[in-house]
């Protein structure tokens, strides 16, 4: 990923299993399964299929089902109902790869599952794990049936509110979209920051603004948002994209942003993440 830093948030010695069923092979998946694996014990198998196979009443159940999907149809809600039946008390997950973008408007997600785009796994894994340990709230602790205002509730509940680590110039928001740019100006200030929407067209940093959210719309110019992000460094960048391929991801990395969040964007996950590189940013100038 961009910033590795996120990942060192992992909490330890948590008293949990994990079971994550699917592909590992493409290279985000892999890397989200790698992520897994190293903040839990986690058994891998390929398929639905074999993991009913494999199961036994002997075992312990694991805490937390994670399904890696790499395109839509990939599971079978039939196959995953024959699993949860066997280990109700799991919470399920499902990373979507790359390819799984056009899964809601075209193809029939799972039902009772909570959906993370793979780039948002690693900030995700690292809240719901808190979460966990500090007593098991977190949205992947409520029911399957949780409407999204409940989910949104739960993520911006007290113990997730970040406090803003000083207050050093307004925070930039760059897109083409106006209703988009109000939520994001919005939401920020909920937490502390000052946001200014950059006119439309603009990209240079033209008064002291202490980082910039950058709204992508893919596929983008790598010669292009390098120039624009070179006129932004050292200040924090935090490039926002929805379902973007590896070589998205790559090309963002080497334009120069700091960090790269899915869409729709998680303002309990964006806050502290802002707070943790502008403080990084005060330290090394």
């Amino acid at each position: 990923m961009i910033d590795p830093a996120p990942q060192q948030g992992l909490p330890h010695a948590l008293a949990l299993r994990a079971l994550a069923v699917g592909d590992r092979a493409s290279r985000e998946l892999a890397d989200s399964l790698a992520l897994l694996e190293h903040a839990l014990p986690t058994r891998f198998v390929p398929t639905l299929s074999a993991a009913i196979a494999h199961w036994s009443p002997d075992v312990v159940p694991p805490d937390l089902l994670v399904l890696l999907q790499s395109h839509s149809g990939q599971f079978l809600e039939s196959e995953l109902l024959g699993l949860r039946s066997r280990m109700p008390l799991a919470r399920t997950v499902v990373v979507l790869g790359s390819w799984c973008d056009g899964e809601m408007r075209s193809g029939r997600p799972l039902v009772g599952v909570r959906r993370v785009a793979w780039h948002a796994w690693p900030l995700r894994l690292v809240r719901e794990l808190a979460a966990w340990q500090a007593g098991g709230g977190g949205t992947w602790a409520l029911p399957a049936t949780a409407a999204e205002e409940e989910l949104l509730l739960e993520a911006d509940g007290p113990a997730l509110v970040p406090r803003s680590a000083g207050n050093d110039g307004p925070i930039a928001v760059r897109t083409s979209n106006t209703d988009f740019a109000a939520c994001l100006v919005e939401g920020l200030a909920r937490y502390g920051y000052q946001a200014v929407a950059l006119p439309c067209g603009q990209a240079s940093a033209a008064e002291p603004f202490s980082a910039l959210i950058d709204d992508l719309r893919l596929p983008t110019d790598g010669r292009e948002l390098s120039s624009v992000y070179h006129q932004w460094r050292p200040r924090p960048i935090v490039a926002l994209a929805d379902f973007p391929r590896p070589h998205d991801e790559r090309l963002i990395r080497e334009a120069g942003a700091t960090l790269l969040m899915a869409k729709p964007l998680d303002f309990a996950e964006l806050a502290p993440q802002l707070d943790r590189l502008k403080k990084r940013g005060r330290e090394l100038s």
